[in-house]
């Protein structure tokens, strides 16, 4: 079984500041896990097809950051347009 276990966060900001040394106490972090994402079929399609690595990390990255965008929507009480999306780096998986 092939899969990634996604999870997003709210609040660390606020915990430990860019350039900070110390965590601030009295600041509250929020946690999402999700369900898995299954990559078993990407896994089989990369070995039937000799997909080269670059194009099956692009396919799992592709499916993965859509769930987190899911789930960061969630977990804002946002729905998906209005919440940012990463930069994707990679071009679309072929």
């Amino acid at each position: 079984m092939h899969a990634v276990v996604p999870f997003v966060h709210s609040g660390m900001d606020a915990v430990v500041p860019r350039g900070s040394a110390l965590p601030r106490p009295g600041r509250s972090v929020r946690l999402l896990v999700g369900d898995p994402i299954m990559v078993a079929d990407l896994m089989r399609a990369a070995e039937e097809q000799a997909w080269p690595d670059d194009r099956l990390y692009i396919a799992i990255a592709d499916r993965v950051g859509a769930h987190l965008h899911a789930l960061k929507a969630r977990l804002e009480d946002a729905p998906l347009s209005q919440v940012r999306q990463p930069a994707n780096v990679y071009p679309p998986a072929c």
